[in-house]
């Protein structure tokens, strides 16, 4: 059963550890616990970037690069984007991504809380 966010309870997204349902992010690791947010990137990228994250509703949050493991990743300090949940389905949200100019949909799974 398909749940849109805006009539569902995505608190339970606010924490937790999830992985992406994508190619493009294959084995990304995200945990995020209160205004915290790790996202680990494996080789070759091997990156792990950390982001303050501030929820704005229910539903949706900014989250802004703060550090980052590797120093050629340094330009990335800074970066914001605001990730909206648009579909809940089970353990898996649906989300916009907003970042500048362009807007992407990807798939979280949460796989830990």
């Amino acid at each position: 059963m398909t749940t849109y966010a805006q009539d569902s309870n995505c608190a339970k997204f606010k924490t937790g550890t999830f992985k992406f349902n994508s190619f493009e992010f294959e084995g990304v690791r995200t945990i995020r616990r209160d205004s915290i947010q790790i996202d680990s990137f494996p080789e070759p990228i091997n990156l792990k970037v950390i982001s303050r994250v501030n929820w704005l509703s229910d539903c949706t949050y900014e989250f802004e690069y703060k550090e980052v493991s590797d120093t050629n990743s340094a330009h990335l300090i800074g970066t914001k984007y605001t990730i909206e949940i648009i579909e809940i389905k089970g353990d898996t949200i649906v989300c916009q991504r907003v970042d500048g100019k362009f807007k992407t949909k990807e798939e979280m799974i949460k796989i830990k809380n």
